[in-house]
Protein backbone atom coordinates (compact mmCIF):
# COMPACT_ATOMS: atom_id res chain seq x y z
CA UNK A 1 0.00 0.00 0.00
CA UNK A 2 2.98 2.44 0.73
CA UNK A 3 4.18 1.72 -2.55
CA UNK A 4 0.93 2.52 -4.35
CA UNK A 5 0.73 5.70 -2.00
CA UNK A 6 4.29 6.74 -3.10
CA UNK A 7 3.74 6.17 -6.60
CA UNK A 8 0.76 8.16 -7.52
CA UNK A 9 2.17 10.96 -4.73
CA UNK A 10 5.61 11.23 -6.65
CA UNK A 11 4.64 9.63 -10.21
CA UNK A 12 1.36 10.10 -10.69
CA UNK A 13 0.02 13.30 -9.23
CA UNK A 14 2.65 15.00 -10.96
CA UNK A 15 2.60 13.97 -14.26
CA UNK A 16 -1.25 14.16 -14.60
CA UNK A 17 -0.40 17.64 -13.26
CA UNK A 18 1.82 18.24 -16.03
CA UNK A 19 -0.12 16.83 -18.70
CA UNK A 20 -2.84 19.09 -17.53
CA UNK A 21 -0.59 22.16 -17.57
CA UNK A 22 1.15 21.40 -20.80
CA UNK A 23 -2.48 19.81 -22.30
CA UNK A 24 -4.63 22.90 -21.24
CA UNK A 25 -3.28 25.79 -19.88
CA UNK A 26 0.26 26.50 -21.66
CA UNK A 27 0.71 29.07 -24.17
CA UNK A 28 1.54 28.07 -27.48
CA UNK A 29 4.70 29.15 -28.62
CA UNK A 30 5.67 29.74 -32.09
CA UNK A 31 9.21 29.61 -33.47
CA UNK A 32 10.94 31.80 -36.50
CA UNK A 33 13.79 30.08 -38.27
CA UNK A 34 16.25 32.12 -40.81
CA UNK A 35 19.50 30.49 -41.79
CA UNK A 36 22.65 32.45 -43.86
CA UNK A 37 26.00 32.05 -44.48
CA UNK A 38 28.79 34.84 -43.47
CA UNK A 39 30.56 35.70 -47.13
CA UNK A 40 33.64 37.75 -48.87
CA UNK A 41 33.24 38.68 -52.20
CA UNK A 42 36.68 37.60 -52.30
CA UNK A 43 36.08 33.93 -51.34
CA UNK A 44 32.54 33.39 -50.34
CA UNK A 45 32.15 31.40 -47.21
CA UNK A 46 35.70 30.60 -47.53
CA UNK A 47 36.85 34.26 -46.94
CA UNK A 48 39.17 35.58 -44.18
CA UNK A 49 37.49 36.21 -41.32
CA UNK A 50 38.01 40.07 -39.44
CA UNK A 51 41.14 39.23 -37.79
CA UNK A 52 42.44 38.10 -40.84
CA UNK A 53 41.37 41.02 -42.46
CA UNK A 54 42.97 43.26 -40.18
CA UNK A 55 46.56 41.35 -40.24
CA UNK A 56 46.36 41.18 -44.38
CA UNK A 57 46.10 37.55 -43.66
CA UNK A 58 43.49 34.36 -45.00
CA UNK A 59 42.69 31.48 -43.31
CA UNK A 60 40.92 28.52 -44.28
CA UNK A 61 37.16 28.20 -41.86
CA UNK A 62 37.73 31.80 -42.12
CA UNK A 63 34.57 33.13 -41.62
CA UNK A 64 33.93 30.73 -38.12
CA UNK A 65 34.58 34.01 -36.05
CA UNK A 66 32.48 36.23 -37.72
CA UNK A 67 29.46 33.65 -37.39
CA UNK A 68 30.38 33.42 -33.82
CA UNK A 69 30.33 37.00 -33.31
CA UNK A 70 26.33 36.80 -34.42
CA UNK A 71 25.64 34.03 -32.13
CA UNK A 72 27.29 35.85 -29.40
CA UNK A 73 25.22 38.89 -30.38
CA UNK A 74 21.73 37.23 -30.73
CA UNK A 75 22.08 36.70 -26.95
CA UNK A 76 23.43 40.20 -26.56
CA UNK A 77 21.92 42.95 -24.03
CA UNK A 78 21.50 45.13 -27.17
CA UNK A 79 20.12 42.50 -29.03
CA UNK A 80 17.24 42.85 -26.16
CA UNK A 81 17.59 46.72 -26.51
CA UNK A 82 16.97 46.63 -29.96
CA UNK A 83 13.81 43.94 -29.36
CA UNK A 84 12.16 46.44 -26.61
CA UNK A 85 12.62 49.56 -28.90
CA UNK A 86 11.26 48.44 -32.21
CA UNK A 87 8.73 45.61 -30.78
CA UNK A 88 8.65 46.48 -27.31
CA UNK A 89 9.14 43.49 -25.18
CA UNK A 90 6.64 43.83 -22.82
CA UNK A 91 3.86 43.39 -25.38
CA UNK A 92 5.60 40.67 -27.08
CA UNK A 93 6.13 38.45 -23.18
CA UNK A 94 3.99 40.13 -20.49
CA UNK A 95 0.67 39.84 -22.23
CA UNK A 96 -2.05 38.82 -20.03
CA UNK A 97 -2.97 36.33 -22.61
CA UNK A 98 -0.07 34.40 -21.56
CA UNK A 99 -0.13 31.16 -19.28
CA UNK A 100 1.33 32.75 -16.05
CA UNK A 101 4.25 30.20 -15.49
CA UNK A 102 5.59 31.57 -19.30
CA UNK A 103 4.73 35.24 -18.74
CA UNK A 104 7.33 37.62 -18.06
CA UNK A 105 6.87 39.59 -15.20
CA UNK A 106 6.55 43.45 -16.34
CA UNK A 107 8.59 44.69 -12.71
CA UNK A 108 11.13 42.01 -13.83
CA UNK A 109 15.06 43.85 -13.91
CA UNK A 110 16.77 43.69 -17.07
CA UNK A 111 18.77 41.23 -16.12
CA UNK A 112 16.00 38.62 -15.26
CA UNK A 113 14.54 40.29 -18.95
CA UNK A 114 17.85 38.99 -20.85
CA UNK A 115 17.80 35.54 -19.18
CA UNK A 116 14.12 35.75 -20.53
CA UNK A 117 14.86 36.59 -24.00
CA UNK A 118 18.05 34.26 -24.11
CA UNK A 119 15.58 31.26 -23.46
CA UNK A 120 13.15 31.98 -26.04
CA UNK A 121 16.50 32.82 -28.84
CA UNK A 122 18.87 29.79 -29.81
CA UNK A 123 21.40 29.58 -32.90
CA UNK A 124 23.58 26.72 -34.38
CA UNK A 125 27.11 26.97 -36.49
CA UNK A 126 27.80 24.22 -38.16
CA UNK A 127 31.44 24.92 -38.84
CA UNK A 128 31.40 22.09 -41.99
CA UNK A 129 29.22 24.05 -44.06
CA UNK A 130 29.41 27.70 -42.45
CA UNK A 131 25.87 28.25 -41.87
CA UNK A 132 24.07 29.24 -39.21
CA UNK A 133 20.92 29.02 -38.16
CA UNK A 134 18.92 30.69 -35.75
CA UNK A 135 15.75 30.11 -34.02
CA UNK A 136 13.13 32.58 -31.85
CA UNK A 137 10.06 31.88 -29.74
CA UNK A 138 7.15 33.93 -29.31
CA UNK A 139 3.44 33.60 -28.61
CA UNK A 140 2.06 34.66 -31.76
CA UNK A 141 3.19 33.48 -35.09
CA UNK A 142 3.87 37.29 -36.75
CA UNK A 143 5.75 37.86 -33.68
CA UNK A 144 8.15 35.50 -34.01
CA UNK A 145 8.61 36.07 -37.60
CA UNK A 146 8.78 40.23 -36.96
CA UNK A 147 11.93 39.34 -33.82
CA UNK A 148 13.46 36.96 -36.49
CA UNK A 149 13.44 39.85 -39.46
CA UNK A 150 14.68 42.64 -37.07
CA UNK A 151 17.22 40.02 -35.50
CA UNK A 152 18.88 39.63 -39.24
CA UNK A 153 18.79 43.67 -40.04
CA UNK A 154 20.49 43.40 -37.07
CA UNK A 155 23.52 40.92 -37.97
CA UNK A 156 23.54 42.61 -40.86
CA UNK A 157 24.41 45.93 -39.59
CA UNK A 158 26.91 44.15 -37.39
CA UNK A 159 28.84 42.53 -40.26
CA UNK A 160 28.46 45.57 -41.89
CA UNK A 161 29.89 47.45 -39.01
CA UNK A 162 32.61 44.94 -38.43
CA UNK A 163 33.49 44.68 -42.06
CA UNK A 164 34.07 48.37 -42.35
CA UNK A 165 36.18 48.63 -39.12
CA UNK A 166 38.64 45.84 -40.93
CA UNK A 167 38.49 47.92 -44.12
CA UNK A 168 39.07 51.26 -42.65
CA UNK A 169 42.23 49.56 -40.45
CA UNK A 170 43.39 47.80 -43.39
CA UNK A 171 43.58 50.98 -45.28
CA UNK A 172 45.57 52.93 -42.27
CA UNK A 173 48.73 52.79 -42.93
CA UNK A 174 48.25 53.07 -46.64
CA UNK A 175 46.03 56.03 -46.20
CA UNK A 176 48.56 57.31 -44.14
CA UNK A 177 51.78 56.71 -46.69
CA UNK A 178 49.60 58.25 -49.36
CA UNK A 179 49.18 60.99 -47.00
CA UNK A 180 52.87 61.83 -46.15
CA UNK A 181 53.28 61.35 -49.91
CA UNK A 182 51.43 63.88 -51.16
CA UNK A 183 52.62 66.73 -48.23
CA UNK A 184 56.17 65.79 -49.40
CA UNK A 185 54.71 66.55 -53.15
CA UNK A 186 52.81 69.81 -52.56
CA UNK A 187 56.04 71.22 -50.44
CA UNK A 188 58.35 70.41 -53.13
CA UNK A 189 55.78 71.93 -55.54
CA UNK A 190 55.48 75.09 -53.28
CA UNK A 191 59.38 75.47 -52.81
CA UNK A 192 60.42 75.03 -56.22
CA UNK A 193 57.58 77.85 -56.99
CA UNK A 194 58.72 79.99 -54.70
CA UNK A 195 62.38 79.37 -56.08
CA UNK A 196 61.46 80.76 -59.66
CA UNK A 197 59.06 83.72 -58.12
CA UNK A 198 61.94 85.03 -56.05
CA UNK A 199 64.34 84.80 -58.50
CA UNK A 200 61.82 85.89 -61.87
CA UNK A 201 62.88 82.90 -64.04
CA UNK A 202 60.96 80.10 -65.59
CA UNK A 203 63.18 76.78 -65.62
CA UNK A 204 67.06 77.81 -65.71
CA UNK A 205 68.22 74.75 -67.35
CA UNK A 206 66.44 75.84 -70.41
CA UNK A 207 67.89 79.30 -70.34
CA UNK A 208 71.32 77.45 -70.45
CA UNK A 209 70.14 75.19 -73.52
CA UNK A 210 69.35 78.39 -75.12
CA UNK A 211 72.72 79.88 -74.46
CA UNK A 212 74.79 76.75 -75.68
CA UNK A 213 72.51 76.94 -78.98
CA UNK A 214 73.59 81.15 -79.14
CA UNK A 215 77.47 79.96 -78.45
CA UNK A 216 77.18 77.20 -80.93
CA UNK A 217 75.57 80.21 -83.66
CA UNK A 218 78.13 82.33 -82.98
CA UNK A 219 80.34 79.85 -83.33
CA UNK A 220 79.74 78.89 -86.34
CA UNK A 221 79.27 83.27 -87.64
CA UNK A 222 83.18 83.17 -86.09
CA UNK A 223 84.28 80.20 -88.45
CA UNK A 224 82.64 82.32 -91.26
CA UNK A 225 83.80 85.49 -90.75
CA UNK A 226 87.37 83.87 -89.82
CA UNK A 227 87.62 82.19 -93.88
CA UNK A 228 85.84 86.11 -95.58
CA UNK A 229 88.64 87.66 -92.81
CA UNK A 230 91.54 84.54 -94.59
CA UNK A 231 90.10 85.31 -98.43
CA UNK A 232 90.43 89.01 -97.95
CA UNK A 233 93.74 89.26 -96.49
CA UNK A 234 95.09 86.92 -99.60
CA UNK A 235 93.49 89.07 -102.29
CA UNK A 236 92.75 92.40 -100.83
CA UNK A 237 94.76 93.19 -97.94
CA UNK A 238 93.65 97.27 -98.54
CA UNK A 239 89.76 96.40 -99.16
CA UNK A 240 87.53 98.40 -96.56
CA UNK A 241 85.54 95.32 -96.48
CA UNK A 242 88.61 93.70 -94.70
CA UNK A 243 88.02 96.01 -91.51
CA UNK A 244 84.56 95.36 -91.34
CA UNK A 245 85.18 91.57 -91.15
CA UNK A 246 87.40 92.05 -88.47
CA UNK A 247 85.27 94.55 -86.43
CA UNK A 248 82.86 92.07 -86.76
CA UNK A 249 84.81 89.22 -86.06
CA UNK A 250 86.24 90.39 -82.88
CA UNK A 251 82.51 91.38 -81.67
CA UNK A 252 81.15 87.85 -81.98
CA UNK A 253 84.63 86.73 -80.38
CA UNK A 254 83.95 88.69 -77.87
CA UNK A 255 79.95 88.08 -77.36
CA UNK A 256 80.81 84.31 -77.13
CA UNK A 257 83.45 84.30 -74.45
CA UNK A 258 80.83 86.25 -72.55
CA UNK A 259 78.52 83.65 -72.70
CA UNK A 260 80.90 80.59 -72.25
CA UNK A 261 82.68 82.93 -68.90
CA UNK A 262 78.41 82.70 -67.79
CA UNK A 263 78.19 79.38 -68.19
CA UNK A 264 81.35 77.97 -66.36
CA UNK A 265 81.05 80.35 -64.03
CA UNK A 266 84.49 82.60 -64.50
CA UNK A 267 83.22 85.95 -63.13
CA UNK A 268 79.96 87.23 -61.09
CA UNK A 269 77.37 87.13 -63.00
CA UNK A 270 78.27 83.40 -64.00
CA UNK A 271 79.24 82.23 -60.17
CA UNK A 272 75.84 83.33 -59.61
CA UNK A 273 74.04 81.80 -62.82
CA UNK A 274 76.03 78.24 -61.77
CA UNK A 275 74.67 78.78 -58.10
CA UNK A 276 70.92 79.41 -59.31
CA UNK A 277 71.68 76.10 -61.31
CA UNK A 278 72.72 74.40 -58.66
CA UNK A 279 69.90 75.39 -56.82
CA UNK A 280 67.13 75.51 -59.44
CA UNK A 281 68.33 71.46 -59.81
CA UNK A 282 68.39 70.46 -56.45
CA UNK A 283 64.99 71.54 -56.17
CA UNK A 284 64.14 69.92 -59.41
CA UNK A 285 65.54 67.05 -58.11
CA UNK A 286 63.51 67.21 -54.54
CA UNK A 287 60.16 67.53 -56.52
CA UNK A 288 61.38 64.40 -58.83
CA UNK A 289 61.56 62.05 -55.69
CA UNK A 290 58.19 63.22 -54.27
CA UNK A 291 56.76 62.29 -57.37
CA UNK A 292 58.10 58.89 -57.82
CA UNK A 293 57.41 58.47 -53.80
CA UNK A 294 53.57 59.86 -54.60
CA UNK A 295 53.52 57.10 -57.36
CA UNK A 296 54.55 54.55 -55.24
CA UNK A 297 52.15 55.06 -52.58
CA UNK A 298 49.14 55.64 -54.75
CA UNK A 299 49.92 52.59 -56.38
CA UNK A 300 50.32 50.94 -52.90
CA UNK A 301 47.36 52.68 -51.57
CA UNK A 302 44.70 51.37 -55.05
CA UNK A 303 46.52 47.57 -54.18
CA UNK A 304 45.70 48.18 -50.25
CA UNK A 305 42.02 49.51 -51.50
CA UNK A 306 41.42 46.44 -54.17
CA UNK A 307 42.65 44.00 -51.22
CA UNK A 308 40.40 45.41 -48.67
CA UNK A 309 37.44 45.67 -50.98
CA UNK A 310 37.28 42.26 -51.37
CA UNK A 311 38.09 41.09 -48.10
CA UNK A 312 34.43 42.40 -47.45
CA UNK A 313 31.92 40.85 -45.91
CA UNK A 314 28.09 39.98 -46.35
CA UNK A 315 25.33 38.50 -44.90
CA UNK A 316 23.87 35.73 -47.61
CA UNK A 317 20.65 34.66 -46.11
CA UNK A 318 19.08 31.68 -48.29
CA UNK A 319 15.87 30.74 -45.62
CA UNK A 320 14.12 33.91 -44.26
CA UNK A 321 11.60 33.44 -41.25
CA UNK A 322 7.98 32.47 -42.16
CA UNK A 323 5.08 32.78 -40.02
CA UNK A 324 4.24 29.06 -38.97
CA UNK A 325 0.54 27.77 -38.65
CA UNK A 326 0.64 25.44 -36.04
CA UNK A 327 2.67 26.44 -33.05
CA UNK A 328 5.69 24.45 -32.51
CA UNK A 329 5.97 24.29 -28.49
CA UNK A 330 5.47 23.25 -25.86
CA UNK A 331 5.33 19.75 -27.07
CA UNK A 332 2.04 18.80 -25.48
CA UNK A 333 2.25 15.26 -25.67
CA UNK A 334 5.86 14.22 -25.75
CA UNK A 335 7.02 16.86 -22.59
CA UNK A 336 4.24 15.08 -20.21
CA UNK A 337 5.65 11.51 -21.16
CA UNK A 338 8.80 12.42 -20.62
CA UNK A 339 7.87 13.87 -17.30
CA UNK A 340 6.40 10.71 -16.47
CA UNK A 341 9.04 8.33 -17.19
CA UNK A 342 11.48 10.37 -15.70
CA UNK A 343 10.02 10.29 -12.44
CA UNK A 344 8.90 6.63 -12.97
CA UNK A 345 12.36 5.86 -13.37
CA UNK A 346 13.66 7.78 -9.96
CA UNK A 347 10.97 6.37 -7.78
CA UNK A 348 12.05 2.91 -9.30
CA UNK A 349 16.10 3.47 -8.69
CA UNK A 350 14.22 5.45 -4.75
CA UNK A 351 12.59 2.57 -4.17
CA UNK A 352 15.17 -0.05 -5.28
CA UNK A 353 17.53 1.78 -2.63
CA UNK A 354 14.91 1.50 0.10
CA UNK A 355 14.86 -1.94 -0.25
CA UNK A 356 18.30 -2.38 -0.09
CA UNK A 357 18.64 0.25 3.03
CA UNK A 358 15.62 -2.05 4.63
CA UNK A 359 17.25 -5.85 3.72
CA UNK A 360 20.69 -4.09 5.00
CA UNK A 361 18.66 -3.50 8.14
CA UNK A 362 18.05 -6.74 8.60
Amino acid sequence: MMRLWSFLGLVALPALLSALYFGAIASDRYAANASFVVRSIEGGGGGADMLSSLTGMTSAGSTRSDSYVLGRFLHAPDMLRRIDAALGFDRLFADPAIDALQRLDPAAAFEDRLRYWRRHATSRFDATTSIFEFEVEAYSAQDAVDIANLVLDASVEVINRLSEEARSAALQQATQELQRAEDQLRAARAALTTFRTARNIGDPTINLTLQEQRISTISGQISSLRADVASLERSAPQSPALGVRRNQLAGLTDERDRLRAEIAGADGAGALAAAVLSDYEDLQMSQEFAQQYYASALTSYESARANADRQQRYLAVFADPYPEEIAKYPYRILTPALIFLGLSFAWLVGLLLTQLIWDHRR
